[in-house]
């Protein structure tokens, strides 16, 4: 049976010291937050759950916090043994698209990105936006039963047209997959009607890019000296990346002092921070030399354990400006290795994307098995990780196919 609870998320203040009260639904040892649009400071929570409660304010704060779980508190008993998130989330917000009786597709991205912003995962509502934007360039209106096997291929003949990439087009039509899938499991659209089936229509996926650099590239770049501070720092965060297991700019944007465990580095990543999968493993890495060097040097001084490691991120700021910093830190750091990559005289590209690649290639070519890869990029199946290792892989065929001629 589910329960409902009460938190206040202290993860980030905002600009007047208070935290976002949320209501949190456990169920078979999973859960899921939700913003209820009131903020407290630690003190004013305390003593709303004081038995004596004298402030006339906090009461009335108070007595509509005790409406929000009381209406959670129904739902979940309605829904009993059906209970399921996504329901809980219709019948709650008072927004399932069955109970209007709407089967227009562009309702549903408005509303699933609605949820998205709710929920922080301003990444994910960007993309879903976009993704409708181009939905919506094709066809003003847009019923689920118009979402057909020639619908999606015409839709994808015309954005190659318009010169999108076949990644592009692959990530919009992900995107309304799951708005599909979501249509379905509401009861809006028949099963036997999904499009998205190997005999009607696949979504196109494209190989990607190599991204990992050779041994020569590497030394060239973990041997670098600049005097330009910008440089300087640009090819410390690469490195760092690379050195502990490929970690991505946003998740070491967001490294504290409580992650460091003596020489070691412990994490879990943003990107599935928020998957209900039960089985998620923090990803752990040894923090090398140099890597304690990078830290030494650009690390923030106050090492109190919930504070950032690296001065990128102000404190309590909201997820939109969160994604805003991270994403113009990245671009800084990518603009200044491309400058050294020209100087060095590497012409692979050398983007933070690349140091992540070429940490797990080095190590399959050093005989990592790709189980202990997967574990430390943090994947959940081994073809995502073999999918970064498709440069090793083509680099192995051309090699044993020369022996053929080695005599």
């Amino acid at each position: 049976m589910a329960t409902a609870t009460l938190f206040l998320d202290t993860r980030r203040a905002k600009e007047d010291d208070k935290y976002p009260v949320k209501l949190t639904i456990y169920h078979n040892r999973q859960k899921q937050r939700y913003g209820l649009g009131i903020d407290l400071t630690e003190s004013e929570w305390h003593k709303i759950n004081s038995p004596k409660l004298r402030d006339d304010d906090l009461k009335k704060i108070k007595a509509k916090l005790e409406v929000f779980t009381t209406k959670a508190s129904a739902v979940i008993e309605l829904l009993g043994d059906s209970f399921t998130f996504n329901s809980f989330e219709d019948e709650y917000f008072e927004k399932s698209l069955k109970k209007k009786g709407s089967d227009k597709v562009y309702e549903a991205f408005e509303e699933y990105i609605e949820k998205l912003n709710r929920e922080d995962r301003i990444g994910n509502a960007v993309a879903y936006q976009s993704a409708l934007n181009s939905f919506k360039s094709l066809r003003k209106n847009l019923s689920f039963h118009d979402v057909t096997p020639d619908f999606l291929n015409n839709y994808e003949k015309e954005m190659l047209q318009k010169g999108k990439s076949i990644t592009t087009v692959g990530i919009y039509l992900r995107s309304l997959r799951h708005i599909v899938n979501l249509a379905i499991n509401k009861g809006i659209l028949k099963p036997q009607s999904y499009p998205f089936k190997r005999d009607r229509y696949e979504i196109p996926t494209s190989r990607n890019e190599k991204q990992a650099l050779n041994f020569e590239d590497l030394k060239k770049i973990l041997t670098f000296q600049s005097d330009l501070p910008g440089e300087r720092k640009a090819i410390d965060f690469w490195i760092f990346s690379y050195l502990c297991n490929g970690m991505n700019m946003a998740d070491i944007c967001r490294l504290k002092y409580k992650n460091i465990e003596g020489d070691y580095l412990t994490f879990i990543r943003k990107k599935t921070s928020r998957t209900r999968r039960s089985d998620i493993k923090p990803i752990r890495c040894f923090l090398a030399p140099e890597a304690k060097t990078i830290i030494s040097l650009h690390g923030n001084p106050d090492i109190k354990p919930d504070h950032y490691i690296f001065d990128i991120l102000d404190p309590g700021i909201d997820a939109k400006r969160e994604r805003e910093k991270i994403q113009f830190f990245t671009r800084h750091i990518n603009r200044y290795m491309k400058n050294i990559a020209e100087k060095i005289g590497i012409s692979a590209g050398v983007s933070t994307y690349a140091a992540r690649h070429s940490f797990a290639t080095v190590l399959k070519r050093k005989g990592a098995s790709i189980d202990y890869i997967k574990d430390s990029l943090g994947h959940s199946d081994l073809k995502t990780t073999e999918n970064y290792l498709d440069s090793f892989l083509d680099e192995t065929i051309k090699k044993n196919t020369s022996l053929l001629t080695d005599f």
